[in-house]
């Protein structure tokens, strides 16, 4: 099954945080940079069959790519599991 959503108009406002903010990186893709200007990783809007989820990777030098650290129903709760990694 193949679900094709626009993502760009679920863009994330974060609700609970001012401790991040998002810098639009794709259509789907948001780099999540902290208040000091590190960057703590990136979410992506990924659609399902039951809506819009946000997956937070990080940036793992061994592979030189993005490792998947967890998927969740709101940008709030992906951003909370980057900063606290």
């Amino acid at each position: 099954m193949s679900i094709t959503i626009s993502t760009a108009r679920f863009a994330p406002h974060l609700e609970t945080t001012v401790r991040e903010r998002l810098l639009p990186v794709s259509e789907n893709a948001w780099r999540v940079i902290a208040t000091d200007g590190r960057v703590l990783g990136q979410i992506r809007a990924v659609p399902s069959a039951a809506g819009i989820r946000y997956q937070a990777r990080r940036f793992d030098a061994a592979v030189s790519g993005f490792r998947e650290v967890g998927e969740f129903w709101s940008a709030d709760e992906a951003c909370d599991c980057l900063r606290w990694m």
